[in-house]
């Protein structure tokens, strides 16, 4: 029958009966809607919740859904977090299945933050980009920039500063936070100069004498300024400042100049023979070619880097002072150059190359106690330091002629413990710094 309402009647031989039936239309059967969720890269959007009418379900963590629905026209609607919603229109017949697939853009994210400089005062109108996204800061150094997911590097500009960038993560619909304190614009560093002196004090020189303990002992010297030698040096004390003087590149924390030695002088006793006597030694010591080294203002780091030639006289001072009472200062009673002069003016030692630093430090051969070690100190806020040499080799005395049989270049050697090898010279220089800005 179709589709209706019908009577039905029922008699016996006594009585009839009716009674009215309704009939519905058979229900059809229903179709389905499937697919995949996925975002603009193909990627599968697991979670992802997707309605046809009042059926929904979620997708799979391959993106994948499915719906069973009575066949019909459908709005299909995708949504997951993060991205902005998709609907699609569908229709669905009987026992059939329709594919609805979806690709979702993901929403765009947020970079915020505040721009100031490095004492924390807000800086209006910097400019802060991400990627092909910038913003420029409000009074009080805020701003946002709405990007899409990624993984970007702020950067951050403002006028008189440097630039400064940081990298950040922004996540689909996400907020990220970039804040920047910036320094400001560097003024071109310029070549500075300085002078340099020893203070006499607390610097030596150890030289390689059999009993590897003699000290070369300096005069007091403060201020550039040479005082009197009142702490009584036992072996060829100076009677000027050992003096630095160059300029310094701050871009490449190197610097350039001299160094001036005054002479090494002093009585030695003739240990050859008895011929000669008392005997006077000057040692003229001159730099070969320019100083230098490395010279970090910041960090107060300093090197030197020199040879020095080392050209010997020596006299008779026998005849001018007798050995009970030998003067303070038997340079000063030299008459002239040639006076009583024993060695050839080619006397001389090798050149030695000397290298010294504030990072150095070292025992072997010490004149202090073993357990003790002189290590070299940056420049503090005093502007002093202490700069300690490589261990040097020192070579024998050449060129000094021979008086009374005694020959005087092992003289020279004797009396000076030469010559010495590596181990046997140090030098601790305690040196006060004046540097000057400008060029």
């Amino acid at each position: 029958l179709a589709a209706g309402t019908y009577t039905h009647g029922v008699s016996t031989a006594n009585d009839t009966a009716t009674a009215q039936i309704t009939l519905n239309a058979a229900s059809p059967d229903n179709g389905t809607v499937a697919g995949t969720v996925t975002d603009t890269n193909g990627d599968a959007l697991s979670g992802a919740t997707v309605t046809a009418g009042d059926v929904s379900t979620t997708t799979a963590s391959d993106g994948s859904y499915s719906l069973s629905v009575a066949p019909g026209d459908y709005q299909v609607t995708a949504d997951a977090d993060g991205y902005l919603s998709a609907s699609k229109s569908a229709t669905v017949t009987e026992n059939s299945n329709t594919t609805v697939d979806f690709s979702l853009t993901a929403e765009d994210g947020t970079i915020s933050g505040v721009v100031q400089d490095r004492n924390g005062n807000n800086l209006g109108g910097a400019t802060v980009s991400a990627g092909s996204q910038s913003a420029t800061t409000a009074a009080d150094g805020s701003y946002t920039l709405s990007v899409a997911p990624g993984t970007y590097t702020v950067e951050a500009n403002a006028t008189n500063f440097q630039a400064a960038t940081q990298t950040t993560t922004v996540e689909a619909g996400g907020s990220a936070t970039a804040d920047f304190a910036l320094e400001p614009q560097s003024e071109p560093e310029q070549p500075m100069q300085f002078t340099a002196y020893v203070r006499g004090e607390e610097s030596y020189l150890h030289t390689g004498t059999p009993d590897n303990s003699r000290p070369i002992l300096y005069s007091r010297c403060r201020g550039g300024e040479p005082t009197p030698a009142d702490q009584g040096p036992d072996f060829l004390p100076t009677d000027d400042c050992i003096t630095i003087e160059g300029t310094i590149y701050p871009s490449n924390d190197t610097w350039r100049g001299d160094v001036d030695f005054p002479p090494a002088r002093d009585i030695i006793n003739e240990t050859e023979s008895d011929t000669i006597g008392n005997i006077y030694f000057r040692a003229n010591i001159t730099t070969i070619d320019q100083a230098g080294g490395t010279f970090d203002v910041d960090t107060g780091r300093v090197s030197v880097e020199t040879t020095v030639d080392i050209g010997v006289t020596v006299w008779s001072i026998g005849s001018i002072f007798s050995v009970s009472s030998p003067a303070a200062n038997p340079y000063s009673q030299v008459v002239s150059e040639s006076s009583n002069r024993l060695s050839d003016s080619t006397c001389r030692l090798p050149s030695v190359s000397i290298n010294v630093s504030t990072e150095k430090s070292y025992q072997t051969g010490s004149p202090f106690p073993a357990t003790s070690t002189v290590s070299g100190q940056r420049i503090n806020d005093s502007d002093i330091g202490k700069l300690v040499t490589d261990d040097f080799s020192v070579g024998s005395a050449t060129g000094c002629g021979t008086t009374f049989f005694v020959p005087i270049n092992d003289q020279v050697n004797t009396e000076q413990g030469i010559p010495a090898g590596t181990g046997d010279n140090e030098v601790a220089y305690l040196t006060e710094f004046n540097i000057q800005t400008g060029s």
